[in-house]
């Protein structure tokens, strides 16, 4: 809990992960308990990489130390976790049919977390589940992955980029912090076309500088860090024209490319967990 305020502190962010009950939750998530991800709010406003650092920063350095040791990629396994009851006893029900998880990122930042069956067809759960569903302590004992599991990854990877091409357009996800920027300055645009004047020419061409770019190229990685901060902490729609225009005139907003291709973008497997049928024993 020290170490979360002392982050608080530095960079600042949202009650979501530092309010009161953070250690609380924290510990509902390393111990898999049932729905320690919902919210009432939708999927959409998850970002896995900072829920998978928290969950990481929570973990004991040992923990930490073992994980690092392991391969760049480790085609792995586990059983399936069963829903537990109010009572604390097992229902024998899984989340989910077996099959493989697949976390792939696009060249833009962009990720995906997609899950099928064994038949290689999409289970369609939200994020939450999903991510409820291959998390697990450091003592869960691995089982032996499927034959069928690299057949399953690249199934999943060809889902992902298939709803990139087809959904995603040229601002990423529906949930990319590149489309939900472009589309809040977007709203400041019309807002400032509407109550037109003198004040506002100069603040409306330095907005239309920074949509371009982020219409045409990836956000940089430094700078998308900045905005998320940013935009936790509430930042007005002029105050954050002014930190995007500073760091496109610094070259530290966007990834400019000289050359544009038109070929659809290829993900990257990050990682890939199998799940397999929990086997019982008499």
């Amino acid at each position: 809990m020290h170490r979360l305020e002392q982050n608080q502190e530095v960079v600042g962010t949202d009650d979501s992960f530092f309010g009161e009950q953070a250690a609380q939750r924290l510990y509902e998530l390393y111990t898999e308990k049932s729905n320690a991800l919902d919210e009432e709010g939708t999927d959409e406003d998850i970002d896995l990489a900072s829920l998978a650092l928290q969950v990481w920063n929570s973990a004991a350095a040992a923990d930490q130390k073992a994980a690092l040791s392991l391969p760049p990629i480790a085609a792995a396994a586990r059983a399936l976790p069963e829903t537990g009851t109010p009572g604390g006893q097992s229902s024998g029900l899984m989340d989910g049919p077996p099959g493989v998880v697949t976390y792939v990122q696009f060249p833009d930042g962009t990720d995906a977390l997609v899950r099928v069956d064994e038949d290689g067809n999409l289970v369609p759960q939200g994020l939450s589940t999903i991510f409820r569903c291959i998390a697990c302590p450091p003592e869960t004992p691995a089982v032996e992955r499927t034959e069928r599991h690299h057949e399953l990854v690249a199934r999943c990877v060809a889902l992902a980029a298939e709803e990139q091409a087809t959904l995603s357009g040229q601002l990423g996800s529906l949930r990319s912090l590149r489309r939900k920027l472009w589309e809040r300055l977007e709203g400041y645009r019309r807002q400032l076309q509407a109550n037109a004047d003198r004040d506002t020419a100069e603040r409306q061409k330095r907005l239309q500088k920074v949509l371009d770019l982020i219409w045409r190229y990836p956000l940089k990685r430094s700078a998308e860090d900045t905005i998320r901060r940013q935009l936790r902490l509430g930042i007005s729609d002029p105050d954050l024209v002014d930190i995007l225009a500073q760091r496109a005139a610094e070259g530290a907003l966007c990834e400019v490319k000289d050359e544009e291709s038109n070929e659809p973008p290829e993900p990257r497997v990050i990682c890939s967990l199998g799940l397999v049928k929990a086997t019982t024993t008499p």
